[in-house]
């Protein structure tokens, strides 16, 4: 199967990203976090998830880890995603994504 280019890479995950963060809601606190939320995302060639989200980086202390519930309902809600059809020959390269989150604070 095709590979996809670090930039290629880099676009989707930008475009992914994009969507997740306009189903984000910060929870309370969220400007103390200091570990980033790190979560495995598994989806189908249509943009829906094909598994649950997995928090694999969600910090020990309340707010990190409200911060990693937080960006695993964004990813939830968000869904299906939107992938652009060039990267469908890709599918294999992408359909799980690790994603580190930093979300702008609000």
């Amino acid at each position: 199967s095709q590979r996809l280019s670090p930039s290629m890479r880099d676009s989707l995950i930008g475009m992914l990203t994009q969507q997740i963060e306009r189903c984000y809601s910060a929870p309370p606190g969220a400007s103390q976090g200091v570990v980033l939320p790190m979560l495995d995302i598994r989806l189908s060639a249509n943009g829906s998830l094909s598994t649950e989200p997995r928090i694999m980086r969600g910090g020990a202390n309340a707010v990190d880890r409200s911060l990693a519930e937080a960006a695993l309902r964004a990813v939830k809600r968000c869904a299906p995603y939107k992938i652009p059809p060039q990267f469908a020959p890709y599918y294999d390269d992408w359909k799980a994504i690790n994603a580190e989150f930093e979300f702008s604070r609000v």
